[in-house]
């Protein structure tokens, strides 16, 4: 069962560092457009300016999401994996 719990936050975790990684990413792409040497994160579907753009963005704004809920299941998880461990 700790095996498990700790594979459920491992998960969740990579989720998270996922999440980074292509917020990064996008956020590198539209500085790079934009000439600028700032970082921009564009997390808003309306305001991108292209039909890959606002695909990027979609899928940017959906694993936010995911990543939200990842956070605590993985916190609590790996809690509940630590206490049983104990």
């Amino acid at each position: 069962m700790t095996i498990a719990l700790l594979s459920l936050s491992r998960l969740c975790f990579a989720w998270c560092a996922f999440y980074l990684a292509l917020s990064l990413q996008s956020a590198w792409w539209a500085s790079k457009r934009h000439g600028s040497k700032t970082l921009f994160l564009e997390i808003q579907p309306y305001r991108a300016s292209g039909k890959r753009e606002k695909a990027r963005a979609t899928l940017l704004r959906r694993v936010a999401l995911g990543a939200i809920f990842a956070i605590p299941v993985g916190l609590a998880t790996w809690l509940l994996a630590v206490v049983k461990g104990a």
